[in-house]
């Protein structure tokens, strides 16, 4: 499903919703869920989902295969995003 499904779906569960109010409600959750997470806190939607910061440290190898073997490659340091599913998901 995509967003353009689910907000139909949403829209036609609920009595009286249009599907542009639908949009900006999903829009305005997405929004808030990246500043939170942006801010440094966590966003925990009981029994479904929790959006966290996962700081990722830099990474450095050597290439072990092909044209750029013996090569040493290197990351940076970064923050991602980390998404949690609720226990009640993963056992469906």
């Amino acid at each position: 499903m995509n967003k353009t499904q689910l907000v139909k779906e949403i829209a036609n569960r609920i009595e009286g919703m249009a599907q542009k109010d639908v949009v900006a409600v999903l829009d305005t959750f997405q929004e808030v869920v990246k500043e939170t997470v942006v801010a440094g806190d966590k966003v925990a939607i009981t029994g479904f989902l929790t959006f966290d910061k996962k700081h990722v440290p830099a990474k450095s190898g050597v290439v072990q295969l092909g044209e750029k073997k013996g090569e040493i490659w290197t990351t940076s340091e970064k923050d991602e995003v980390k998404v949690s599913i609720s226990k009640a998901y993963k056992a469906i």
